[in-house]
């Protein structure tokens, strides 16, 4: 069996005349495939990142890693159930904790379930919930905190609700996670929305790709 160990690169770049310098580079994670899908720069100088790991209860599960200015381990925690869950995205929010966006084979209502997980500065779990219908696939891929910090906006994509095959899938939610609402939009094939970020007007600017330009499958910004 083929042993694959998490390697996380992080460079400081002291100035255009000197180029970039390594500041440290270490490697996360146990003797299974173990990765990281998305990493953060911490209010406190350190770093942050998540993805799945197999050092928890399932198959995968989401593992969040906070190290330090020099990438030592401040504290490392996983989340899941018994089958696969994997996160793609961590935030940190206004209180200083995280808030991780992913999907779900584990808990909710159909094959794959978004699942989002608010923690605190150390990790531990403030709430949880899934997101999802009847279809197989239905995922958290991105997600950003309103100027205020009273809410969060999540994006992915799903099969259960829409038009098309998959559709952009944009969910508000408030502090405590419940929703405010949701909207997919979309054409009759597959739109898949992989980034979202706050406009300057108070709304939300969502990225990804689909079928609905001149071409096959192109970049589509909502």
């Amino acid at each position: 069996m083929r042993v694959y160990k998490l390697i996380i690169l992080l460079f400081f770049v002291i100035s255009s005349s000197l180029g970039a310098q390594e500041f440290f580079s270490r490697a996360y994670g146990g003797g299974g495939s173990d990765y990281a899908y998305s990493v953060q720069e911490t209010s406190d100088g350190g770093y942050i990142f998540c993805g799945p790991g197999t050092l928890g209860a399932g198959l995968w599960d989401f593992w969040v890693v906070k190290l330090d200015e020099k990438g030592n381990i401040n504290w490392e925690k996983t989340y899941g159930g018994s089958s696969n869950d994997i996160p793609n995205s961590i935030i940190e929010t206004m209180d200083k904790g995280f808030l991780i966006s992913g999907r779900t084979q584990s808990f909710g209502a159909g094959g794959f379930d978004a699942w989002v997980i608010k923690i605190d500065s150390n990790g531990n779990r403030l709430w949880q919930k899934t997101f999802g219908g009847s279809g197989d696939f239905d995922a958290a891929y991105s997600a950003v905190q309103s100027s205020d910090g009273n809410y969060y906006y999540v994006a992915g994509w799903s099969n259960s609700f829409g038009s098309g095959s998959y559709d952009y899938w944009i969910i508000k939610l408030d502090s405590s996670g419940d929703i405010v609402w949701q909207k997919t939009t979309g054409g009759t094939q597959y739109e898949c929305a992989y980034s979202i970020c706050l406009a300057g007007d108070g709304g939300v600017v969502v990225a990804g790709g689909g079928y609905v330009g001149a071409g096959g499958y192109d970049v589509w910004v909502v």
